[in-house]
């Protein structure tokens, strides 16, 4: 029953990022996850730096 609530509150914000990564695939770009263009994540910027570095490495 837990599981179930927490997929009814994570669900908005997992779709919104997925459907960011639609519109970037559907405009012909490399999806690209960018945490200032959501706010409402409460993400720290500084933790996806090094995931940059990971991905350009390979």
């Amino acid at each position: 029953m837990i599981n179930l609530v927490a997929i009814l509150l994570l669900a908005p914000k997992a779709s919104r990022v997925v459907n960011d990564y639609f519109r970037q695939r559907a405009s012909g770009l490399e999806p690209t996850f960018d945490p200032e263009q959501f706010p409402e994540l409460d993400l720290d910027p500084r933790d996806w730096s090094s995931c940059e570095s990971t991905i350009e490495q390979r």
